[in-house]
């Protein structure tokens, strides 16, 4: 006798001897497109109950499960220009798994977050110092900083934060400035800062009309500045007597002897600014001093040293700080990616952004701006040579204090601020340093300066 037939039972599958192959893609700045292929029957010792894909990124772990017939999904809410890591696991009846290999696909890159507004700080009458951060959360690689002054757009020609000197502007006038920072993927502007350039004097001052009124008394009429490049506080009525040439007292020539002087010393003595002398002295930056007992130089001073890690600037000690320099005469803080800059003519320091100084201001010297006589000039297409901005089309021979601007020709070359021939041209240079051209007759010659 014979039962009934059972139902019909699969055995389960056996362990997998292959992984999905699976292909990853950026589709954009926060999404992922996967896809794979499913091993042969073989590799695969029987059928797929489901499929487990795990991505991992910075403070980031998904796992999504599909279904067998899946061959392909896209991952969004990423964030962008992150690194993920991406791996299958596939799963067969009866629990077996095997898992690919981990790929890494970065996402592209997004619109830059969290850009604050620019810093303003005033320069003088016609220009403004713009100081900006990076953004909180770059979503990218930084491609570019541009500044927008009043809606027109400027190139700063940076890729880090910084800061730009904005110049040829108009006295006592209230600017717009907004900040651009870009990646790749998109662009985005700051909330605007205002700022003031200083005030001037008044410009477009026509001459007074004069009316006589009798032998005694002018009446006098004048209009307002065309540009009074600020607040008009009053005016000054200045008047002065005509007097006859014959009534005029000759100054008197200045005595010029004191221009020039040198000094003479002994074999055996030292100077001191235009003091000889000898024996148990101090020079303290052209001041002679008797020697003390635990006195030191700190500029022209000569005075009793302090104990501990002291710094000397502007003629007295200071306890050395962090992030602290010696600036001109005071002792301040720069910190890094800073630097100080002394004022040649007024008694203050300028700290900011930057890595160089053009004349008392701060700037970086690998921006879109030149230093030039001391002045910043756009750095588009020009260079700085002999004190002059000219075309980079054009030869500078000499640098930037000292030289001359030529045009380039493949017959000539520099000897030092000169552009001679090649052909019949020698150039020597002495031990200091001076150049001299020698115009020569013959191939062979030597230079003897």
């Amino acid at each position: 006798m014979t039962s009934e037939p059972s139902k019909e039972v699969t055995t389960f599958g056996g362990t997998p001897t292959k992984a999905a192959t699976v292909t990853v893609h950026s589709v954009n700045h926060t999404a992922i497109e996967i896809r794979w292929v499913t091993p042969d029957v073989f590799a695969l010792q029987g059928s797929v109950s489901e499929f487990r894909v795990n991505m991992t990124g910075i403070n980031q772990s998904i796992e999504r499960v599909y279904e067998p017939s899946t061959t392909s999904t896209v991952i969004g809410h990423l964030q962008p220009s992150i690194a993920y890591t991406i791996s299958l696991t596939l799963v067969t009846h009866g629990g077996a798994t095997i898992t690919s290999e981990p790929i890494s696909v970065r996402t592209k890159d997004g619109a830059p977050h969290g850009l604050d507004s620019p810093h303003l700080t005033i320069v003088n009458r016609t220009a403004l110092r713009v100081i900006w951060k990076a953004p909180k959360t770059p979503n990218g690689q930084i491609i570019a900083y541009n500044l927008y002054v009043d809606d027109h757009k400027i190139s700063t020609g940076m890729i880090t934060s910084g800061s730009y000197i904005l110049s040829h502007l108009q006295p006592f006038q209230i600017y717009t400035v907004k900040v651009e920072v870009c990646t790749i993927y998109a662009c985005v502007k700051s909330k605007a800062t205002h700022g003031t350039t200083s005030e001037s004097v008044p410009s477009g001052l026509t001459s007074p009309n004069l009316l006589v009124q009798s032998a005694y008394s002018i009446q006098l009429t004048w209009s307002q500045p065309s540009e009074p490049n600020g607040i008009l506080h009053h005016y000054e009525l200045w008047r002065r007597r005509k007097m006859l040439c014959s009534d005029k007292v000759e100054s008197r020539p200045q005595d010029m002897s004191h221009k020039c002087m040198y000094l003479e010393c002994d074999v055996l003595e030292s100077f001191c600014g235009d003091t000889c002398y000898s024996g148990p002295k101090t020079c303290c930056d052209g001041m002679l001093y008797d020697n003390k007992k635990g006195h030191v130089c700190c500029g022209r001073h000569y005075i009793l040293g302090e104990a501990g890690d002291v710094v000397c600037c502007g003629g007295q000690f200071h306890t050395r700080l962090h992030n602290h320099k010696c600036c001109g005469q005071r002792y301040v803080e720069v910190l890094p990616g800073q630097v100080c800059c002394p004022d040649t003519r007024e008694d203050r320091v300028e700290v900011g952004a930057g890595d160089s100084c053009c004349g008392s201001l701060p700037y970086s010297s690998t921006g879109a701006q030149i230093c030039c006589n001391s002045v910043l000039h756009d750095g588009y297409d020009v260079q700085c040579c002999g004190g002059r901005v000219t075309s980079d089309s054009l030869m500078c021979c000499g640098n930037a204090s000292i030289g001359k601007s030529y045009q380039p020709h493949a017959d000539k070359y520099c000897c030092g601020v000169v552009y001679v021939p090649l052909a019949n041209t020698v150039c020597c240079t002495d031990v200091v340093g001076n150049v001299k051209v020698i115009f020569i007759k013959y191939e062979e010659f030597q230079c003897k300066i």
